[in-house]
């Protein structure tokens, strides 16, 4: 038996489901993403390096995916003495990190392959050729190809470099430099917040807590402003980022090394923060440098089977999504014709029918669907749903 729903033809059997779900919010099927590309042997997910350069304290540790410290991998108390900033970087494009050691007292510095159980390998480079004084060096990958560049800050003029790397660890090509940046940056990392795997930027000052979230352009400059402000917390002695699940968007870490305080954040993609995942006072004091490094995705990626909405050249994002939801929530795999569901052009699915860039009907009468009827408000379009 068919009514009529606010335009819509719905057997009786989905109808009452339907009012039912327009009366509890949320009983919405979700799709789970196709997986991020994933390592062979390694978790593609970082690690997390603290070092104290009072006594060369250091910890290298596995991560779970709300910023729990899972697992020391390594620690002692062997690294030298001094070293000011300590940053992981990818020379080579692989997907593991290589780690720079940097003294601003007196220029000297070092590159050494990591491996995966934390131990430095093979120095690359190093010696004392650098120029004294940077209070701030991190890794940014400007044009998503994998490989890092180098950036140099100093908080006292302004001064910076942007430098292309060699595999080797020396310096490549200077991109751009100058000092027309703002002085007294405290904190200034790298973050991909969106995934794209080319790097946003982030500065940040500990005596007024004001920030700002920069896009940036492949030669070094700055792009666009996402985000500023002065509304962080004062005080923060270390802010990284990190990926702690694998997904290739960055989460935040804060850190003070005055009471061993930090947060963890989820990021959204225009430089707010989205979900505070751990946070407390529970984290020693006195750490210097804290870097997220990637030390065990040391084999070639494999990239992510392809989507059920990768062909989709039609439909709005959203309205391709609606029908996944569909397939899923109401067992697609059981039902008697399929056809051509979850691949290629969504109005070819058997039972879609489209009118220019909107899905206009859905007929999938006598096709046995059981399940729940996911949200379908994406199909704003939509007249004729029959799924009797």
């Amino acid at each position: 038996m068919m009514s009529i729903v606010g335009g819509f033809r719905i057997s009786k059997r989905w109808l009452n489901l339907a009012l039912a779900l327009t009366m509890v919010a949320g009983l919405i099927v979700v799709v789970p993403a196709a997986p991020p590309a994933q390592a062979v042997n390694g978790d593609a997910a970082d690690e997390f390096f603290f070092y104290r350069s009072t006594d060369g304290a250091f910890r290298f540790y596995d991560m779970g995916t709300s910023g729990q410290l899972r697992r020391q991998i390594l620690g002692g108390d062997g690294y030298s003495t001094g070293w000011s900033s300590i940053t992981a970087v990818d020379l080579d494009g692989d997907g593991q990190d290589e780690m720079f050691f940097y003294r601003k007292t007196d220029g000297a510095y070092r590159y050494y392959d990591v491996r995966s159980n934390g131990t430095l390998g093979k120095l690359l480079a190093g010696g004392f050729g650098y120029s004294t004084g940077w209070s701030s060096i991190t890794a940014v990958d400007l044009n998503g190809d994998g490989r890092d560049e180098f950036f140099f800050y100093r908080a006292t003029d302004g001064a910076y470099r942007y430098y292309s790397m060699n595999p080797n660890g020396t310096l490549n090509k200077l991109l751009q430099g100058g000092t027309g940046y703002s002085k007294g940056w405290s904190a200034i990392t790298a973050v991909d917040l969106n995934g794209d795997r080319r790097d946003e930027f982030f500065f940040y000052r500990k005596t007024d807590g004001a920030y700002r979230y920069y896009s940036m352009n492949p030669n070094g400059t700055l792009k666009k402003l996402l985000q500023g402000g002065t509304g962080y917390s004062t005080g923060w002695s270390s802010i990284t980022a990190v990926d702690l699940n694998g997904d290739r968007k960055d989460e935040f870490f804060f850190y003070r090394s005055t009471d061993g305080a930090y947060r963890y954040y989820s990021m959204n993609a225009n430089g707010t923060l989205s979900k505070l995942l751990s946070g407390g006072t529970g984290y020693s004091k006195g750490w210097t440098s804290i870097t997220a490094v990637n030390i065990d995705f040391n084999t070639p990626i494999i990239p992510p089977p392809p989507g059920p909405c990768d062909g989709n050249t039609v439909l709005p994002a959203a309205q391709c999504a609606a029908l996944v939801s569909l397939y899923n929530a109401t067992f697609g795999a059981n039902w008697v014709d399929k056809t051509n569901w979850l691949k290629g052009n969504p109005c070819t699915w058997v039972g879609v029918i489209c009118t220019g860039s909107n899905v206009t009907t859905i007929d999938l009468e006598a096709n046995n669907l059981t399940g729940k009827l996911p949200d379908l408000t994406a199909l704003t379009n939509l007249s004729v749903l029959d799924l009797s």
